[in-house]
């Protein structure tokens, strides 16, 4: 499943734009610019799991444009080592918010997903955690609910 759903990883994110030089980072802070500037310039699909797992933190710093652009190699990576930090990390990234700054924050990166691209996230939730859990429950829920997406 995991080779099915890395093609289709391939496939649904193929055409998203490299972010521009100047939208990386969503943040000024020194930990947020080092981590995301390892991204600068690369190619989603030449970032394997090793990079990835260096550079994890680096998903929540990123601008929205840069999150969608980056987001596949993170999904990517988790379909070679789902026990990673980040793989968690995506899951309850996909959880609703009460913060309404937070609230936001998730809600201009997640609605850049097209439907496609929601359903290949979906598989990979199911290829990456495939014994259910309370929380995978939930992160499915989101999703077949677009709860991001409305």
């Amino acid at each position: 499943m995991s080779n099915n759903v890395d093609t289709l990883i391939k496939q649904v994110f193929s055409d998203i734009p490299l972010p521009s030089e100047d939208d990386l980072c969503a943040s000024v802070g020194e930990e947020a610019l080092e981590e995301t500037e390892s991204f600068r310039n690369k190619n989603w699909l030449d970032l394997d799991s090793d990079f990835i797992a260096s550079h994890q933190d680096a998903l929540f710093w990123f601008s929205p444009a840069a999150f969608y652009y980056y987001f596949p190699a993170f999904l990517r990576a988790g379909l070679v080592t789902p026990n990673a930090d980040y793989v968690l990390n995506i899951l309850l990234f996909l959880r609703p918010e009460t913060d309404q700054i937070l609230s936001v924050f998730r809600n201009e990166r997640w609605k850049l997903l097209n439907d496609k691209q929601i359903e290949v996230l979906e598989q990979w939730l199911c290829s990456t955690f495939p014994s259910a859990d309370e929380e995978l429950e939930d992160a499915l829920r989101v999703i077949r609910d677009r709860y991001w997406w409305k």
